[in-house]
């Protein structure tokens, strides 16, 4: 897939210009989302939605450490069994209720590395296993 920046000043559309990765292994189907935001999360989900090798995935790497401008159909259309979300103490308000919700929407498991640290995805079709860098007080994950 090939997205196109946003128009407008020197800075717009860097984030969309970022890098999306797809890893698919025997155990599942990862897809990390960078830095995309909502318009080119739906750029991307329009681009793909009918090619059935591409969605659903099991781990979903939410966009722009959580900020809010994310796409809810990418989120429902990517449906992840865990949604991981790379983000550290900042200014900004990530990762953002909104994204929390749309990640989590549909059941999955969504960890933030402020709260877990570095995170690893261990399993299978089966079953996915989450082990945290940091132990999570009573079950929070962000």
């Amino acid at each position: 897939w090939r997205g196109g920046g946003a128009a407008g000043g020197e800075d717009d559309g860097a984030n969309d210009a970022s890098v999306v990765v797809v890893l698919e292994a025997p155990g599942g189907r990862v897809t990390a989302l960078g830095d995309l935001g909502a318009e080119a999360q739906a750029a991307l989900r329009r681009a793909t939605s009918t090619d059935a090798g591409a969605w659903p995935v099991d781990v979903l790497g939410v966009a722009h450490h959580g900020s809010s401008d994310q796409d809810p159909g990418l989120a429902a259309l990517a449906d992840p069994r865990a949604a991981l979300v790379g983000v550290g103490e900042n200014t900004y308000g990530h990762p953002t209720a909104r994204a929390l919700e749309l990640a989590g929407a549909r059941g999955a498991v969504v960890a933030c590395t402020t709260a877990t640290g570095d995170v690893a995805v261990s399993g299978g079709p089966d079953a996915l296993v989450l082990t945290a860098r940091r132990a999570l007080r009573d079950g929070a994950t962000c």
